[in-house]
């Protein structure tokens, strides 16, 4: 029960910022930190060797499961080199783990119907899922007493190596193939710029007067909100292009429109109200 009370407010954090956070992204960084456990491999595995951790280690990876589950969806071997090296048995592993991700599921379920991340294409999937999961633990009940704890731990190991492996491919094709990533460093007038392409969205970090960064992306008209598109019309009216951009920096947040007649450019910055 240590787990689980930080686990469950990171879940409905992760489920918030799956509307921020492309959930490629975690699953890629994910995936590396699972291909790191062939190290573990070539190491000594014996239970003897493992102490429980504090109740403050325990709460932290319970909020970083929670936080990841809630993003990605599943995230259970991610964190299996915590329960190996928790000191506990292997059937107590196959408990709390089942126990634990029964419940973030039926959170994160909750989570997404109510955020509108919910579709019954997602639920068909989740249903088979979860059968193969009820049979897998059947099965796992008669088979634990014929493996020996250091035998479950490297095959623990093993799985999650080749599960990074496969995630690790998985998520850099589709990166590469629907993401389509590129970055271009330029110089401007006052400072430098790193443009980043993710998704056919630009996303800008700018040095201005080589001092102050700031983070700009490109937004849509449909995006500004409501009360600064009525202004933003008529800056735009009748232009032969317009970009717009969301701009970030040290307490300060504005947008910036680009508007561009005959060649050449004006720019504008729109704050709550133009002045």
């Amino acid at each position: 029960m240590r787990f689980v009370p930080a686990a469950l407010p990171a879940v409905a954090l992760g489920a918030w910022l799956l509307k921020y956070i492309d959930p490629v992204i975690v699953t890629w960084i994910s995936s590396l930190f699972l291909v790191s456990n062939l190290f573990l491999l070539f190491t000594k595995n014996d239970v003897t060797d493992t102490e429980e951790p504090s109740n403050w280690a325990i709460a932290g990876i319970g909020f970083l499961a929670g936080l990841l589950s809630g993003i990605t969806g599943a995230v259970g071997l991610v964190f299996n080199g915590f329960y190996l090296q928790s000191g506990l048995t292997k059937q107590e592993i196959v408990a709390t783990r089942a126990a634990n991700e029964i419940l973030l599921h039926l959170v994160k379920l909750v989570l997404y119907i109510h955020l509108g991340l919910f579709s019954l294409e997602a639920f068909g999937v989740g249903c088979i899922i979860a059968l193969a999961a009820v049979l897998s633990s059947l099965a796992t009940r008669y088979i634990l007493p014929y493996v020996s704890e250091n035998t479950f731990r490297v095959v623990g190991y093993i799985a999650m190596t080749a599960s990074g492996i496969g995630l690790f491919s998985q998520s850099t094709i589709e990166i590469i193939r629907e993401r389509k990533p590129s970055v271009e460093l330029v110089k401007v007038e006052q400072g430098f710029e790193a443009r980043l392409m993710w998704a056919q969205v630009r996303r800008t970090f700018e040095l201005e007067s080589y001092k102050e960064l700031s983070l700009e992306r490109s937004v849509a008209f449909e995006d500004l909100p409501n009360g600064l598109q009525p202004n933003v019309q008529k800056l735009i009216s009748g232009a032969d292009k317009v970009t717009i951009e969301e701009v970030f920096g040290w307490r300060r947040h504005h947008y910036e429109v680009a508007v561009y007649n005959d060649g050449k450019e004006k720019k504008y910055k729109v704050h709550s109200s133009l002045g």
